[in-house]
């Protein structure tokens, strides 16, 4: 699957009005309650009440969609930086980036597999027992409307259009 949107309209959409771009940033933990607790805590507090006030419903598959990119910079970029995500909220798309500190998303051939959304051929192991199975990232690929690595500044840049199955207007479910 391709992106459902070209990078250029991506970032486009965020130049327009009506949008919310907040940047959080966390430490890194060992404790994965702590990274489920940071994703619920931007779900419940960010994500889901700029959509409610839109008159938009969002699926609770959005917070394992913000969760697993979280997990994966938390395990496995082997550094002390902290975690760094950007929320971009607009009415036609959710977009969230990623940065962790670590080099992956520096790699051209990282940014080939994610965009073209193919495993990696060399697996990245971590010390947390949950994860590193692979799922979150089949996830993401399956789930993702748009993802994009940028190499130069080691960013993951994922996003759902709204008109998806992940969301839905009010009118239509009443």
């Amino acid at each position: 699957m391709n992106n459902l949107i070209s990078i250029d309209n991506f970032f486009k959409t965020f130049n327009s009005k009506n949008v919310s771009l907040e940047n959080f940033t966390y430490p890194k933990t060992p404790d994965i309650g702590c990274i489920r607790k940071i994703a619920k805590q931007l779900f419940i507090e960010k994500i889901k009440p700029f959509y409610n006030q839109q008159d938009i419903l969002v699926n609770t598959a959005v917070f394992n969609f913000l969760l697993e990119p979280l997990k994966n910079g938390n395990f496995y970029s082997f550094n002390n930086e902290p975690l760094e995500v950007e929320l971009m909220l607009s009415s036609k798309l959710l977009g969230i980036s990623y940065f962790d500190g670590g080099v992956y998303f520096t790699r051209e051939d990282v940014k080939q597999c994610w965009e073209s959304r193919v495993f990696h051929p060399n697996k990245t192991y971590s010390s947390e027992k949950q994860i590193g199975f692979g799922l979150g990232t089949k996830f993401i690929y399956e789930m993702a409307d748009f993802i994009f690595v940028d190499t130069i500044f080691n960013k993951l840049y994922t996003g759902l259009l709204t008109d998806k199955r992940f969301f839905a207007k009010r009118e239509d479910i009443i």
